[in-house]
């Protein structure tokens, strides 16, 4: 059997590698050289897998791709010719989380506001969207949802409609990108939801670029100046050179991109391709592939009533991740589609807040602990 896979899946060779022929392409597109023998092929959202890539690949009987989203994978396509595919749902939504946790602390977004007892409205319950609602009620928020498919089912969880904005603290954008079914996606954020938020509010978009009609939102930032976060733009790699000095962080669609996050989404593939082709195969723990270095992040004493609960708590989670060195890095080097592919590409190492372990007393424990820190006892 012939894997063909993105060089940027770690663990990869580690995992495919006893069970077939494994050899890796590099960028967005397949080399029709790969492609001539490929049976299996494993990708990430920058590959697009249509009617030209299944053409050429004659021997195809499996795509999967190690994201949550599939917009990037012709699924009528591959149904079509009976290639079977598969996603990594929730492979990176902590890291998504965190990286929501990590701009609102930051001074530019903060900007002296304190988060504790402040509405977050989180659009799309999933596993994304419900990671980022868990990180932000540890922050001190009241958390509700907008998501239709669940709402009015058995979830106890806040829901409600996308009205709700309109007095919220912070928006969260946590959805798949659709253009059909009832509830498409695609520009849900135009220029008039836009400007039915608060001019104070934060917006925070890691989900598709093109679930805010970015032409509307500049347009709105050009009347009046707001806060907001964006990681994933419309038509990317190209980005809206005008919108970017418009935002407060702006990054290079990596929000998902620790290394664990990595890690499980090749995991994931992993899993289906043991249960579909290679069920007798010795299996490799994730544990084994995951990194197993930890820093000290010292003692942690204060209680959620502290006046700099909020100061310290940033002072945790930047010595783990940090956005603005990304949004630097973004402005200087990733508004050109060649710039904003190597950013992805030659990602640093970036690990999630479970790397650091506090030292907590009782009352500390259970924030410290839901906020994804690894706490160790007194």
């Amino acid at each position: 059997m012939n894997i063909v896979i993105d060089e940027n899946l770690p663990a990869a060779e580690t995992l495919f590698a006893g069970w077939a022929n494994v050899e890796f392409f590099s960028g967005r597109d397949v080399p029709d050289r790969l492609l001539a023998h490929a049976d299996a092929l494993l990708v990430r959202s920058i590959t697009t897998i249509d009617q030209s890539i299944i053409s050429r690949a004659p021997n195809l009987a499996f795509v999967g791709t190690a994201t949550i989203g599939t917009d990037h994978l012709d699924t009528e396509a591959l149904m079509a010719k009976g290639i079977k595919f598969a996603n990594a749902p929730g492979c990176n939504a902590i890291s998504v989380a965190e990286y929501v946790v990590a701009s609102l602390l930051t001074t530019q977004v903060r900007q002296d506001r304190d988060w504790r007892g402040k509405k977050a409205i989180i659009i799309g319950a999933g596993n994304t969207g419900s990671a980022t609602g868990r990180k932000l009620t540890a922050l001190g928020m009241n958390v509700c949802y907008v998501d239709p498919f669940l709402e009015g089912g058995h979830d106890s969880r806040c829901f409600g409609p996308l009205s709700m904005i309109e007095t919220a603290d912070v928006v969260s954008l946590h959805v798949p990108l659709t253009e059909e079914g009832p509830y498409p996606t695609h520009h849900l954020f135009n220029e008039a939801v836009l400007s039915s938020m608060r001019p104070d509010a934060v917006l925070i978009n890691a989900s598709r670029g093109a679930v805010i009609d970015n032409h509307a939102l500049l347009n709105v930032l050009q009347k009046q100046p707001r806060t907001v976060v964006l990681d994933v733009w419309e038509g990317e790699p190209e980005v809206n050179r005008e919108l970017v000095p418009l935002i407060t962080i702006a990054t290079p669609h990596i929000a998902g991109h620790s290394i664990e996050g990595k890690i499980r989404g090749t995991y994931a593939l992993y899993d289906v391709l043991q249960a579909q082709v290679f069920p007798d195969a010795e299996r490799i723990p994730l544990q084994q592939v995951l990194p197993s270095e930890s820093i000290d992040g010292g003692s942690w004493t204060l209680t959620d009533q502290d006046e700099n609960y909020l100061e310290q708590l940033a002072v945790l989670v930047h010595q783990v991740y940090d956005p603005i060195m990304d949004d630097q890095l973004f402005r200087k080097e990733g508004l050109s589609s060649d710039g904003f592919d190597s950013l992805r590409k030659g990602y640093r190492q970036r690990r999630e807040l479970s790397v650091l372990q506090v030292q907590t007393n009782e009352n500390g424990c259970g924030r410290i602990r839901a906020l994804g820190f690894t706490v160790k006892s007194d």
